[in-house]
């Protein structure tokens, strides 16, 4: 039997990076997500939500595709938002998505920037955030990504 450890720190954010994702049920769509990611047989860390993104940190299913996994985590979860009627103004999600992979020492790291998001962005908007996560990347920043 394969034994993969493929840990992976994802954000996406919603369409035109609206701050649609209430408060209120932020908790029930994390859950929701959670739930998605069992169903694609990936082990979720944490994961966290402010209002115009979510960031998380699964193992990715040795079997499955991070662009796949994610697109339909994004669909379904979409699909789910909008039928809820708990959330007015989400639209989508946006069309792209932020991954790095990460190693085994650097898990708990990315657990606690993940779980103290609310904290973070007090001080730092979103895509000043994400053009810092690129820098480290050593990607380049677009206007158009994650839009």
């Amino acid at each position: 039997m394969s034994k993969v450890l493929s840990l992976h720190h994802i954000v996406f954010g919603t369409k035109r990076r609206i701050p649609a994702i209430v408060h209120a049920e932020r908790e029930h769509l994390c859950r929701i997500i959670w739930a998605l990611l069992k169903d694609e047989k990936c082990y979720l860390y944490r994961i966290n939500c402010v209002p115009d993104h979510v960031h998380m940190l699964i193992d990715l299913n040795a079997t499955k595709s991070l662009s796949e996994v994610v697109g339909r985590i994004k669909s379904k979860s979409s699909n789910w938002i909008k039928s809820s009627g708990k959330y007015p103004l989400f639209d989508a999600w946006c069309d792209g998505y932020y991954a790095e992979s990460i190693s085994l020492a650097e898990r708990d790291a990315v657990i606690d920037y993940i779980k103290n998001q609310q904290l973070h962005h007090a001080d730092v908007g979103y895509e000043a955030e994400m053009k810092c996560l690129y820098k480290k990347a050593g990607l380049i920043w677009h206007d158009m990504d994650l839009y």
